[in-house]
């Protein structure tokens, strides 16, 4: 088999154990939106999944796509995420004004805007070149701070992957405390 086969193989298969393996987009979307939605239950800790997140992402990710594989192919997709997610911060730190392709969640902004951050930033011309995917849905996953609400309460995420309710009920707690409420 030549290296040509063997590269067509790899991001034509994604069945194969290849190193050369190439996400498609779909797959790489399902990946993130399962990320997300593990986070938002909890079942991430210091910017990565906990073994619980880890068993639901590979279970999930067969229910949807049929491919049973192993948790290293998502943990080396998740890394290069992160990757991603570093130089895409390092460069455009507040995003508030960035428009964001619905279809592909790639920053659709027009030329002159790029030519300017170029300018001010030449790292940025790798991001125009090689659009990032899915940046919401990344800046989601990895953003600093996160709050779910569960079965045993609030938890803030950056830290312990399930922290327990302790003291009273949810009922019992009064969510008004300012001077107006008494």
């Amino acid at each position: 088999m030549t290296k040509q086969q063997r590269s067509e193989q790899s991001t034509d298969d994604p069945t194969t154990d290849s190193k050369r393996f190439k996400w498609s987009p779909n797959l790489a979307r399902g990946h993130l939106e399962i990320c997300v939605e593990e986070k938002r239950k909890g079942n991430w800790q210091s910017k990565c999944l906990t073994e619980i997140g880890r068993m639901n992402l590979r279970a999930e990710f067969f229910k949807r796509f049929g491919l049973d594989w192993k948790y290293d192919k998502f943990r080396n997709r998740l890394d290069t995420v992160k990757r991603q997610h570093e130089s895409y911060k390092r460069v455009i730190p507040d995003s508030s004004a960035v428009r964001f392709c619905e279809q592909t969640g790639a920053i659709e902004m027009p030329f002159s805007w790029w030519e300017n951050l170029i300018k001010e930033k030449p790292e940025a011309k790798t991001l125009r070149n090689y659009p990032i995917r899915d940046i919401p849905l990344i800046e989601q996953l990895f953003s600093e701070e996160s709050i779910s609400v569960g079965d045993d309460g609030w938890q803030h995420h950056d830290g312990a992957s399930h922290l327990p309710f302790e003291g009273n009920s949810v009922e019992d707690i009064e969510l008004n405390t300012s001077p107006e409420a008494d």
